[in-house]
């Protein structure tokens, strides 16, 4: 079941209360599933043949995390979702500084 953000945060709102507090956690919350969930699946898609072979050629594990893995994770958090995410963001944060405005 999908929740509209707006729903989340003046129930965010009326739990915590009308703080700074409860602006942040209600900002967050709909954004980090999406944000989690990306990051995820592009961790599960590291091609473990470039791992094997960075340690055939005895890369230690700190190159190989910096040289191999980084680089192909890096994409994730780039990809549109993470992008969208961040425009979620700024709409429910323009939101809840308007709301929380007494």
């Amino acid at each position: 079941m999908v929740v509209p953000s707006l729903v989340i945060i003046l129930t965010i709102y009326m739990v915590v209360g009308l703080n700074d507090k409860a602006a942040v956690i209600a900002a967050a919350i709909p954004i980090i599933p999406i944000v989690t969930i990306n990051i995820w699946q592009s961790i599960k898609n590291v091609d473990v043949k470039l791992v094997d072979m960075s340690r055939f050629y005895r890369a230690d594990k700190a190159r190989i995390v910096r040289s191999v893995i980084a680089p192909q994770i890096a994409t994730g958090p780039l990809s549109p979702p993470p992008r969208f995410g961040l425009g979620l963001v700024w709409k429910n944060g323009a939101f809840v500084r308007v709301a929380g405005a007494q």
